[in-house]
């Protein structure tokens, strides 16, 4: 079992309640899907991807699959000197902020 600690510090419980009547074609949907929780982010986030930009997640992605190195964990410091150094011509996201693209990064290299 994770440590618990660990787990209210890094994750967040979303819950999604559906109706046996109204939603019952969305409840067999889901049925048949293996992994559920995977299955509905990649939704999302397809979702999120929609409008033409890149995901922060996206963008911290593609900075490490580009790495020179190995990259491990950034701090807050780091993640602002990244985004100084990003290309303000790209289309960076608008929500795009030194705290989340170092939870993405961070993120992303949790796995």
């Amino acid at each position: 079992m994770g440590n618990y600690s660990s787990d209210r510090k890094n994750t967040r419980f979303v819950g999604l309640k559906l109706n046996r009547n109204t939603d019952s074609d969305i409840i067999r949907h889901l049925e048949t899907i293996d992994n559920m929780q995977g299955y509905l982010k990649d939704l999302i986030r397809a979702d999120m991807k929609e409008d033409g930009k890149m995901t922060i997640r996206e963008l911290a992605k593609n900075w490490i699959d580009n790495a020179d190195t190995t990259p491990g964990m950034i701090d807050l410091k780091t993640a602002a000197q990244y985004i100084d150094w990003m290309d303000k011509d790209e289309d960076l996201p608008e929500d795009l902020t030194p705290e989340s693209f170092m939870e993405a990064w961070n993120d992303t290299i949790r796995g």
